[in-house]
């Protein structure tokens, strides 16, 4: 086994041969049980609790009118999106069934045309204050994923239709879609399902209308992304700079990737590299108040779907960069923010899951529900995405081979040449604990190379193959050649040690503080008798962290420890865990005795060590 430096880029295709991987999680794992609770009490019930997601469609030309918040048309694409991506994680046939009847339903509705909104003929598309084309891009996103997934057909040519419509709508007409009250930054997010349709059937007409997007921004009264990041301005300096902007940030991936135009390559890293550094949180979540501010240290709130998009736009940026910092800011965003906004039983979500404070799961967001549709929101309907999209970075092609993103207790299966499969299985309570052991269950043909994401917060990484030492450096691709037979035994070990992101701003004299990639939070459950607003100071350099369990039952946090330094301690959980009993939390800890690192994308997570 040789181990090589960073490799190149990661491959665009699936995979070896157009077969794709497949990642199951392992049994009673904490994930998979989260995971599992999304499926049976959310994914699987809502289109049945909640029947206007698909009324709305049907009931678009009625009176009286029903009255709808103006995003409306989002809940079925959004919902389609999230359970086709947990569906492919989990295999789970109950879900692929009820996913085919959203699917049916839903092409059910569609008008000859190919309209899929919920508004009446005089307004549909154009009318003022709507986000009908944002919505029309949702339907498009979750009818796709289901034909990719099973090759339905239906899916396909609704998708077209709906597609079909827009260009004749806006583009052939050259019609403004800034009719949604913001710039157009919700309607123009169709660049991105063209992009998408156009590299699944090459017709031309879908390339033509991102092209026309593009066009669009340089107009005023539009977000002009390409034009401002090019000029070297921030994100939260463009003239439009909310979250959904990132679903357009994706359309400019895909079109850099049709097109490889070297100014849209350097307009999106632009765009995402400035984002990371001005927007991402300690959590991973991203925004306040729904908008890029320039400061990650803004104690607003932190939209669930804020951080659902960003996800969906770093895994872009992973494919098309092969940039390992990437995987690690997915793997930091999804174990905590994003599992974060959702409660231990899986219905429902938060809309904000805020640095310090409270979760209000499902409390939030009701009031944007039709009649009919009582669990209905943007976030309860886009929340589970996160989890599922693990299958979009857990294990990506490399090369001539594979790279492991994604650490914790599953199985793993990998094509090879001529429809064979490598099989992998990870023994490990990752990121509980420091160690990861991947077995070769499998090696049809030899395997292929495999490269192992080294995190960058894992300075002191330790990794043998079949006992025998091989070096990891942080922040690389850790390339092992092979060959490989059944029996054949990869251990990592991880550096477990604290890790810090001290505070500036609102934060200045706090810290937080990591183990791996997992938040460590105080929470008013596990410190009883102490008073979230008066923590007792800690010295970073004396810190030392021991693992407890704790007294309660239900939930059970993910990791728990006890932080001590001096006569000063607290018991500190991971972050996803932290609140989900409605008690207050907080994740900037009166931490002292560090400098604040600043951001640099060779250490994007603001690392700090004593």
């Amino acid at each position: 086994m040789l181990a090589l430096g960073l490799t190149t880029a990661l491959a665009t295709s699936v995979g070896v041969g157009g077969e794709q991987p497949q990642i199951r999680l392992a049994a009673e794992s904490f994930l998979s049980q989260r995971l599992e609770a999304i499926v049976e009490n959310w994914l699987l019930v809502a289109p049945a609790a909640n029947p206007a997601m698909l009324q709305i469609m049907r009931d678009r030309d009625e009176t009286p009118p029903r009255e709808l918040v103006p995003w409306a048309g989002e809940f079925a694409g959004k919902y389609l999106t999230a359970a086709a991506f947990v569906q492919q994680l989990t295999g789970d046939q109950r879900l692929a069934v009820t996913i085919r009847r959203v699917v049916d339903d839903l092409i059910a509705t569609q008008t000859p045309d190919g309209y899929l909104g919920p508004w009446p003929r005089d307004r549909r598309l154009t009318g003022e204050g709507l986000w009908d084309a944002w919505g029309h891009y949702h339907a498009i996103l979750g009818l796709l994923l289901h034909y990719d997934q099973t090759g339905y057909a239906p899916a396909l040519r609704a998708a077209e239709k709906a597609a079909d419509l827009l260009c004749r709508v806006f583009m052939d007409a050259d019609r403004m879609m800034i009719n949604d009250g913001a710039m157009g930054q919700m309607n123009y997010g169709v660049i991105h399902a063209m992009t998408e349709l156009y590299a699944r059937t090459r017709k031309k007409r879908y390339l033509d209308m991102a092209e026309w997007v593009v066009g669009q921004w340089d107009r005023e009264g539009t977000g002009q992304y390409i034009k401002s990041a090019l000029a070297g301005k921030r994100v939260c300096e463009f003239p439009a700079h909310r979250w959904e902007s990132f679903h357009q940030f994706q359309g400019i991936v895909g079109l850099y990737e049709i097109t490889r135009r070297a100014e849209l390559r350097q307009a999106v890293e632009h765009i995402y590299w400035d984002g990371l550094a001005g927007d991402r949180h300690n959590t991973g979540g991203i925004t306040s108040a729904e908008e890029m501010t320039g400061n990650p240290y803004d104690q607003r709130a932190i939209e669930t779907c804020c951080t659902v998009a960003w996800l969906a736009f770093t895994a872009d940026m992973l494919r098309l960069t092969g940039d390992p910092r990437l995987a690690d800011e997915l793997e930091l965003s999804t174990l905590n923010s994003a599992l974060g906004a959702l409660p231990p039983s899986g219905r429902d979500c938060a809309y904000n899951t805020p640095m310090d404070g409270l979760r209000r799961y499902g409390q939030e967001l009701h009031w944007q529900g039709p009649v009919g549709g009582p669990d209905l929101s943007c976030c309860s309907v886009n929340g589970p995405r996160p989890i599922g999209e693990i299958v979009r970075w857990a294990v990506v092609p490399m090369d001539d081979g594979w790279a492991v993103n994604f650490y914790g207790p599953c199985d793993i299966s990998l094509p090879t040449v001529g429809r064979r499969r490598m099989k992998l299985r990870q023994v490990t309570e990752y990121p509980a604990e420091a160690t990861v052991r991947i077995e070769i269950t499998a090696a049809a043909g030899g395997g292929l190379p495999l490269f192992l994401r080294i995190p960058g917060w894992s300075e002191r990484t330790a990794l043998r193959v079949n006992a025998k030492p091989v070096r990891a450096q942080p922040a690389t691709y850790a390339s092992l050649l092979g060959p490989w037979k059944e029996g054949d035994v990869i251990e990592l070990r991880f550096d477990f040690r604290p890790w810090f992101w001290v505070g500036e701003r609102e934060c200045e004299g706090k810290a937080s503080i990591y183990r791996g990639p997992i938040l460590l939070t105080y929470d008013r459950r596990f410190n009883p008798g102490t008073n979230p607003d008066a923590l007792p100071p800690m010295d970073a350099a004396g810190i030392r962290l021991r693992a407890v369990r704790a007294a309660t039952d239900w939930p059970q946090p993910w990791v728990m420890t006890k932080a001590t330094e001096g006569e000063a301690s607290l018991t500190l959980c991971d972050f996803a865990t932290a609140g989900t009993c409605g008690t207050p939390y907080r994740s900037w800890l009166p931490i002292q005795g560090l400098e604040p690192a600043p951001f640099s994308r060779e250490n994007p997570m603001r690392l700090v060590r004593p």
